[in-house]
């Protein structure tokens, strides 16, 4: 018994808000529809009989569907808190390059560039990796040639609006 009880509420929780809306509704109607016309679809005696259950599931349903808003809310403010910090974080790491680091990364924003090869030895690069404004974008390199580094879309957006951060 109670293992079937406990795998229904563990389904109804991983289905989530749509059940939620359904159970809503469906209880909110059988509670509170008119008795004439709950007498009329022929389920006063189903409604009579199960009141408290029907009305525990309105209440719950209220109430998850209440956890589930308030949770997609604090995720999303938390979402834009994390990236302003990242780009803050960003854009004081860019704030701080060496003239080298700036050099390397002038082709990106000045020429357009999308990729730079470098030395995987090169301490530019591996150091504009550390501090994530730069990845390689490929575990396969050049003997010449070195590995091909991207700049990351954040660095490259911030970059184009500050351009000055490059000089």
């Amino acid at each position: 018994m109670f293992e079937a009880t406990g795998a229904i509420i563990a389904a109804v929780l991983r289905v989530g808000v749509p059940i939620y809306v359904a159970a809503l509704i469906t209880s909110a109607l059988l509670l509170f529809l008119p008795d004439s016309t709950v007498q009329q679809i022929g389920i006063s005696e189903f409604r009579e009989l199960w009141r408290g259950y029907i009305g525990i599931i309105f209440i719950a349903s209220i109430a998850l569907l209440a956890s589930s808003g308030i949770s997609a809310i604090s995720q999303s403010v938390g979402n834009r808190l994390d990236n302003r910090r990242l780009q803050r974080l960003t854009l004081e790491t860019l704030r701080m390059l060496t003239k080298d680091e700036k050099m390397f990364l002038r082709p990106f924003i000045i020429d357009g560039a999308n990729t730079r090869n470098a030395d995987v030895t090169s301490g530019i690069a591996g150091g504009l990796v550390a501090k994530h404004i730069i990845y390689r974008s490929s575990n396969v390199g050049h003997v010449f040639g070195g590995f091909a580094y991207n700049l990351q879309p954040l660095a490259r957006k911030l970059l184009r609006e500050n351009p000055d951060l490059l000089d």
